[in-house]
C-alpha cells in the first residue's frame, strides 16, 4: 500500500500510542523488579524495542529475516525463523509483541517457545488487530484504491515529464493492479473469516489451547485501519474519539504461563 512519508508519520504515531499501552500493561501487572529483562517478538524495526529500553528495561528484539523493516532498523534486531527463540529457558521477565502475532505461521510453536522463554512470574503482553479493525480496513479498500489511483495517474504523469519516460510508473500501476481486490492480512482463514480470528474470543480460546492463561485484556481505544486512508489527516485524538463509536482496532492481552503458575503453586505448597 501507500508508504509515503506521510503514513510512515501515521503508522510512528500509531505504534507509539499501542506502545504506551503496553507499558501501562507492564506497569499494572509487572510492577516490581524494575528494571525488566524483557523480549521484544518481531521486533520491526525496533522502533518499540528502543521505547522500552529507553524505559531502563533490558531489551532483547527478534524478527524474521525477512522482515519489510529490515533496512530501517533503529536498534539491535536478532534474526530467529520465526518458531524457535534463540534464548535459553527463562530469560524474561516480560515477552511482548506489536501487531506479529497474527503473521506468525507456526503460532501454537511460537507460543510454546515463549513459554519456554519467560521466568515462572512473568508475563506476555500481545497487541493485536481486532475484529473491528478487519471490517472496517475492508470497508475502507475501494476509497483507498480510487485514492492510490489517482496518485499513480497524477504521479506517472510528473515522472514522464520529468525523465521522458514511463517505465518506472507502468510497473507502479502494476503493481496497484495486484491489490485492488482486498486479500486476508494474516495466516489464517480469508478476507471474510479473518473477522472471527481477529476477535478477543478467538485469541482468549487460542492462548488457553497454547497452555496460556489470560489475566487481562483490554480495548487499547485507538481507531485505524489497515489502508492508512487519512493518515494523519486525523490526529490519535480523534482516533481515541472515534474508537468509542466504532470500535478499537487494536486489543491488548495480557497472559501467564500455565507453567509457570502451575510451577508457583506447587512451590507455596512445598513451602507448607
Amino acid at each position: 500500500m501507500d508508504t509515503r512519508p506521510m503514513d510512515l508519520e501515521h503508522i510512528h504515531a500509531i505504534r507509539d500510542r499501542e506502545l504506551e499501552s503496553i507499558c501501562n500493561l507492564i506497569r499494572r501487572f509487572k510492577p516490581s523488579a524494575q528494571p525488566l529483562d524483557v523480549l521484544d517478538v518481531g521486533a520491526g524495526s525496533g522502533r518499540q524495542a528502543a521505547g522500552l529500553a529507553a524505559l531502563g528495561h533490558r531489551v532483547s528484539a527478534v524478527d524474521i529475516d525477512t522482515s519489510a523493516y529490515a533496512d530501517s532498523a533503529c536498534y539491535p534486531i536478532s534474526i530467529y525463523d520465526g518458531r524457535n527463540l534463540p534464548f535459553a529457558d527463562a530469560s524474561f521477565d516480560v515477552v511482548v509483541s506489536s501487531n506479529v502475532l497474527e503473521h506468525v505461521q507456526d503460532l501454537d510453536a511460537l507460543l510454546a517457545d515463549m513459554s519456554r522463554v519467560l521466568r515462572r512470574e512473568g508475563i506476555a503482553v500481545h497487541v493485536l488487530p481486532t475484529h473491528t479493525w478487519r471490517v472496517w480496513t475492508t470497508l475502507a479498500h475501494a476509497p483507498w484504491v480510487l485514492k492510490r489511483s489517482w496518485q499513480l495517474i497524477t504521479g506517472g504523469r510528473q515522472r514522464r515529464t520529468q525523465a521522458g519516460g514511463d517505465s518506472r510508473a507502468h510497473a507502479e500501476r502494476r503493481a496497484s493492479m495486484s491489490v485492488i481486490i482486498p486479500s486476508r492480512h494474516g495466516e489464517r482463514g480469508n478476507l471474510l473469516t479473518e473477522v472471527w480470528y481477529f476477535s478477543p474470543a478467538w485469541w482468549r480460546r487460542t492462548f488457553r489451547r497454547n497452555g496460556w492463561t489470560p489475566v487481562h485484556d483490554e480495548k487499547c481505544d485507538l481507531f485505524y485501519t489497515g489502508t492508512m486512508l487519512l493518515s494523519t489527516r486525523l490526529d490519535l485524538a480523534a482516533r481515541q474519539g472515534l474508537a468509542r463509536f466504532l470500535g478499537s482496532s487494536t486489543h491488548g492481552y495480557v497472559l501467564r504461563s500455565r507453567r509457570g503458575m502451575e510451577s508457583a503453586a506447587t512451590n507455596l505448597l512445598d513451602e507448607y
